[in-house]
Formats: structure tokens, C-alpha cells, sequence
């Protein structure tokens, strides 16, 4: 009885978003009792009542009308009434709300403050307090409009250093976020020289008062460090021209400092430029950024309501790029609000929140070479299945609903994120409907050659994972494979190594490619055969990790009339052995090794030998 009485009060306890909604109905009461007051003491009598349920509007509305109610028809004060007034103690309680309450006002809010400050002569640490703050309001909305138009790291940083106590909330995640842009995307600021010429006549350099967006992708200025190599600018601040200099440079580590304090008051749109900033600055250094997640996180959990789409997909995949493990705060309030505004959701949006699921799936889930064995249909009924709610590595309503925009929209798809599509439903186990695959891999097929390699590999994996022989038969898969070999055959250069290194397919890629070709039953041309088993197997490093070694071992047994060489057999075995001696196969590897040994030409009884070495039961 104890236990059924206690389990009834927890159903009981109201949620907090229904704490949140009665907070907001209170506050419209005390906003609509206000406005029908005229009397100051009548007002203090709610400030007695209700102050702590004052919103930041309630008590600067109270202070208002109090001031209101004491002045004359000439606009003078009744001293002696506001003396009695201000003396009660009820109106410390309303002065030290209204205090608490004054970062969170807006501009109106601000003067009504100052206004009513001045009104009633308080002391003079209110008054100019009060004065500052609109002053620093004014000039915080000069200084976003010199970050907006600026084009050089060092022109922000120097606004840093020279205005930090002018930052607000917007300033500070507007600057981190065009300090990403400027330095991550090198044609940015040359796209714009001449919104930068044109901030450069009408800015005015600023004193010193402290010593101390757009996404995915969105003023006293000098040249870029492309046009001008000196170490100071033409005005006189350091140039700052690459992510080296940047990040060790201490007005940096400052504006860092200044958007963790004030991310608990950042809106939607201010979080998801913070993490878009942070997930392209520190990619390669996540754990130096971890405490500025962890504000983030807590802060969209309660803010992702007022999301719009942009904002949310890129708040999800910032989080995901640099591996913060995702809260089941934030993840619920990502799932009702993905929910409610899912025609929303344009292209880049489905692509990247997608993402950012698959990627935590594969990041926290652990998900393996067995792991496709069951799957989820995303035009199933939402009521149907109900105990198995969740997707890998996501909710399976989020899924569900994403993968269904997705599909609606398809025509706005470009190539990579139809492969993005692909690759992020096959990791999170959501199947497709067949003629939306097929229409997929028709896209990516005709527009292959804009593919880098990995996103033409990961299409392929893919397909493998939630296709079937239908599509195994079409003329776009086998334009994908063959377009998978083709890469492969790609030479390693010295010359353009950045674009060669795009083009070019992973050994990874290829077994990836070669397995998928087993599972939809796909024979590939025996020339494209040929030049993924030299990239895999005739290249100086025999360095295969056991998923890619078991994927391309079984993927070749699949396939009619070919065969590893002996070569390449004793290469196969070497890394294999090398691989149990470390414990790094597993029993789903070992498994795929036994099962392709005679269609691969492999030593059975040699293979079984090796795998008795021991292997990894993870």
C-alpha cells in the first residue's frame, strides 16, 4: 500500500513543463493586476504577496507604475508621499527584484529603470547603475554592428580586449562565431572586402575600459593577413590569421571565459552560434572546450521550446562533432520539439540533426559489425511497438519524424546529403521505403563525382546495411561501385595533397564497398574488383583494423570468380594474427572469418587455428 501511495504521487508531481506554463500563467495575472493599479501602495501589497513569482517585466512594471502613480500632473514628485514609499520595506524587496531581474530587460525595461531611478532620487550607486546600463545597451548594439561587418580575427579580438565589459549575451556569441567563420572558411573574408571597407569608414576606434551566425556552413578593419604580413594591422591591433594563432592567443581564452558565464542567458540562436563556433575550432581538442558543452547542453535543454529548425539541428550536431554525450534532459526536450515543428525541418536541418543521432549511436552505443539485425520502418505507425521506442543512439519519434521530412523534401537534397541521409539511417537502423532509397541512390550515383571519398564510401556501406537485391540490380549502385574503384585506383601525390586526399577512397572505404556489394548480392566487374583489392591489400602498410579486415574478407567470398592471391592471403592472415594477438576481434569478426574462409580462398583449418589465439568478447 506504502508503495502504490508513494508511485501515485510521483504520477501526481506535476512535470516541469507544466511548473513552467503555471509560472507563465501567473505572471500574465500579476502583469494584468498591475496594469488595473494606480495606487504605489495598493502595488507594494502584491510585491508582499507575489515578488517571488515576479518575471523581470512584473517588477520593472511594479517600479513603473509606482513612479507613475507619484508624480503630478506637471510631472513633478510628491516628495513627501515618495518618501514614505520608498522607506517601506516592502519596496527594498521590489528594488532588490528589480535588481536581480536588470540582465534580463530590454531596452524599454532599461530607460523604465533609469526613468524611474532618477524619479525618485534614489541613492546614487542606483541611478548611475541604472544610467550605465543603457549606456553599455547602446554601445553593445554598435559593437555587434562592427562584429557583424567585421572580416579579421584580429579586428574582433581587439573589440575583445578594448570593450569587454560592453559584451552582452548577443555580442559575445556573435563574436565567437565570426572568429570561426573568419578562420575555418579562408574565402569569407575575401568575399567580403568591401562590407569590410565600408565598416572601416564609419567606425571609430574605441578607449579602453577593462583591462582585463549562419550556420554550418554565417568596423575599423585592416587588410587581411593574405594582403598585409606585418605583425599590427593598420590600426594598430594584431593580426591574427590562422587557428594556431587564435587559439593561443589570451583575448581568445577571454571571449571563451565571457560566453560560458553568459551562456545561461544565451537564446536559441545564441547557443547554436557558440557550438557551431566551438565544433569547428576544436574538432581535434573537444576536452578543452568540455565545461563550455556542459553549459551548453544544460542551457538548450530548457531553451530547445523556442528553438526554430536551424538552430536546434545545429546545436545537436555541434554536440555530436565533438562527442558530448548527450543528456536525457536534453534529448527529450530535442524530441518534443522536433515533433511539433517538424515540417519545419529544410535540408541542411534533417541532414545534421540526422547526423548528430547516428553519430552519438556510434560513439555511446558501441554499435558493431552485427549490429543491423533489426530495424526500424520509418512509415510504421508512431503507437505501433511502443516497447521499443528507442533507435540507436535516438529517440525513435525523432527518427520517425525526421526521416519523413526528409523524404517529403527530398528534392532540395543536395548529393552529400543524400548520401548523409543514407549513411545516418543505415547507423541508426531505420529503414527506408524502397523507392525513396532507390531515389537516393539515383542522386548520389548522377552526382558521384562531387562526392569526396568518404561520403561516397559511406553511401555504399549503406546500402549495403538497408537495401536489398532490388537495389543491388540497379544501374545506380553499380555506377557507385564502380565509382568507389575508380578512387581507389587514385594515386597518393605530393601535389594538390589536399584535394587528393579528398578524392581518394579509405582502405576502410573499400572494405566497406566490398561488403555491401555481399549483403544486396552484387557483382561488381572484375576490374573493379581489382583496384579495391590493391588498395587494400598491395600497398606498403598492412594496417587494417578487424571490422574493415572482416568486411572486406567476407564481402570477396561473395563474389563469384574471385579470389585473394596467395599473396594477399598471407597478408589477410598476418594482420589477422597480429589482430587476435591484441585482442581486437571479436566474436562477430571471428564468426565472418569462418563463414568466408572457403569463398575468399582461405586456409580454413589455418584460419581456425589463428582464431584460437583468443579473441576480444566485446
Amino acid at each position: 500500500a506504502a508503495s502504490r501511495h508513494h508511485s501515485q504521487s510521483e504520477e501526481n508531481e506535476p512535470t516541469p513543463r507544466k511548473k513552467n506554463a503555471r509560472s507563465k500563467m501567473i505572471q500574465a495575472e500579476i502583469t494584468s493586476q498591475l496594469s488595473r493599479i494606480n495606487d504605489a501602495m495598493s502595488i507594494l501589497e502584491i510585491v508582499e504577496e507575489k515578488s517571488d513569482q515576479f518575471s523581470p517585466n512584473n517588477s520593472i512594471q511594479a517600479l513603473h507604475r509606482i513612479t507613475v502613480s507619484l508624480m503630478t500632473r506637471a510631472g513633478r514628485l510628491r516628495r513627501k508621499e515618495a518618501k514614505f514609499v520608498v522607506a517601506d520595506s516592502r519596496f527594498s524587496v521590489l528594488l532588490d527584484c528589480v535588481e536581480a531581474h536588470a540582465n534580463k530587460l530590454d531596452k524599454v525595461g532599461l530607460e523604465r529603470r533609469k526613468w524611474s531611478y532618477a524619479k525618485l532620487a534614489l541613492p546614487s550607486e542606483y541611478r548611475m547603475r541604472a544610467a550605465l546600463s543603457v549606456r553599455l545597451l547602446d554601445r553593445a548594439k554598435d559593437l555587434q554592428g562592427d562584429l557583424m561587418d567585421a572580416t579579421d580575427a584580429g579586428f574582433i579580438l581587439n573589440r575583445v580586449e578594448e570593450q569587454y565589459d560592453v559584451f552582452n549575451k548577443v555580442n559575445a556569441s556573435t563574436a565567437l562565431h565570426r572568429l570561426a567563420r573568419v578562420i575555418t572558411q579562408p574565402n569569407f573574408g575575401s568575399n567580403n572586402r568591401e562590407r569590410k571597407r565600408s565598416a572601416k569608414s564609419r567606425t571609430v576606434k574605441s578607449t579602453v575600459i577593462n583591462n582585463g551566425r549562419s550556420i554550418l556552413g554565417e568596423s575599423a578593419t585592416s587588410s587581411t593577413g593574405g594582403e598585409n604580413n606585418t605583425e599590427l594591422g593598420t590600426e594598430g591591433y594584431r593580426l591574427v590569421s590562422t587557428k594556431k594563432e587564435l587559439l593561443t592567443d589570451p583575448r581568445f581564452q577571454d571571449l571563451l571565459e565571457m560566453c560560458e558565464t553568459k551562456i545561461p542567458e544565451m537564446s536559441p540562436l545564441g547557443l547554436s552560434n557558440v557550438s557551431w563556433a566551438l565544433a569547428r575550432l576544436f574538432s581535434d581538442d573537444p576536452p578543452r572546450v568540455k565545461s563550455l558543452l556542459s553549459a551548453i547542453s544544460k542551457r538548450s535543454a530548457l531553451q530547445m521550446k523556442y528553438a526554430d529548425a536551424k538552430c536546434l539541428s545545429t546545436i545537436l550536431w555541434a554536440l555530436a562533432a565533438l562527442g558530448f554525450e548527450p543528456r536525457s534532459r536534453l534529448l527529450a526536450a530535442a524530441q518534443r520539439r522536433v515533433c511539433e515543428i517538424e515540417e519545419e525541418f529544410r535540408a541542411p536541418d534533417i541532414a545534421n540533426a540526422l547526423w548528430a543521432y547516428a553519430k552519438w549511436a556510434r560513439l555511446f552505443n558501441a554499435i558493431g559489425v552485427g549490429a543491423m539485425s533489426k530495424s526500424t520502418d520509418h512509415s510504421e505507425d508512431e503507437s505501433a511497438g511502443k516497447g521499443n521506442a528507442k533507435s540507436n543512439g535516438g529517440d525513435r519519434a525523432v527518427i520517425t519524424s525526421l526521416l519523413r521530412q526528409s523524404e517529403a523534401v527530398m528534392e532540395t537534397f543536395s548529393s552529400y546529403q543524400c548520401a548523409n541521409i543514407c549513411w545516418s539511417s543505415a547507423t541508426l537502423n531505420a529503414k527506408l521505403p524502397e523507392t525513396y532509397l532507390e531515389n537516393l541512390l539515383e542522386r548520389i550515383a548522377k552526382e558521384s563525382d562531387s562526392l569526396d571519398g568518404v561520403a561516397l564510401t559511406h553511401a555504399a556501406w549503406a546500402v549495403g546495411v538497408i537495401g536489398s537485391p532490388v537495389h543491388g540490380e540497379s544501374d545506380a549502385f553499380q555506377t557507385l561501385i564502380s565509382a568507389c574503384a575508380d578512387r581507389a585506383a587514385i594515386e597518393k601525390t605530393i601535389e594538390n595533397k589536399d584535394e587528393n586526399r579528398r578524392r581518394r577512397v579509405s582502405k576502410a572505404g573499400c572494405a566497406g564497398a566490398l561488403w555491401a556489394c555481399g549483403r544486396i548480392c552484387f557483382e561488381p566487374s572484375p576490374e573493379d574488383c581489382e583496384k579495391l583489392l590493391v588498395r587494400l591489400f598491395d600497398g606498403e602498410s598492412n594496417n587494417l583494423d578487424a571490422q574493415a579486415l572482416a568486411y572486406a574478407v567476407w564481402g570477396i567470398s561473395t563474389i563469384e570468380d574471385v579470389e585473394l592471391d596467395e599473396r594477399r592471403r598471407e597478408r589477410v592472415m598476418v594482420r589477422l594474427k597480429q589482430l587476435v594477438e591484441r585482442k581486437s576481434i571479436g566474436p562477430t569478426h571471428a564468426a565472418a572469418f569462418r563463414a568466408a574462409a572457403d569463398g575468399a580462398g582461405l586456409d580454413a583449418s589455418e584460419l581456425t587455428e589463428t582464431l584460437k589465439g583468443g579473441y576480444s568478447t566485446r
